[in-house]
């Protein structure tokens, strides 16, 4: 399993930790997993709503690569959403 401690800036909430794959997760999934932990959202929730694809989470778990664009999409909802709650 993945040490989030030992990554800078990386700390996630224990209770999301068997959220991340173990082998080379996708970046945005750090960030994915602390955002879903601070607004108490299921990822099936995150992903309907950031790109109507309420399997993008898990399928980024699976080894799922994106594009770009789909990448800033996911960050863009998150700011997004953070700056509306």
């Amino acid at each position: 399993m993945i040490d989030l401690a030992a990554i800078p800036g990386k700390a996630c909430s224990s209770s999301y930790r068997h959220m991340l794959p173990t082998d080379d997760p996708h970046p945005v999934l750090f960030d994915i997993a602390r955002f879903l932990a601070a607004n108490r959202m299921r990822p099936t929730t995150f992903g309907k709503l950031a790109i109507d694809d309420p399997f993008i989470v898990e399928d980024l778990r699976r080894g799922r690569d994106i594009r770009r664009g789909t990448e800033r999409r996911l960050r863009d909802f998150m700011a997004e959403y953070r700056a509306e709650t």
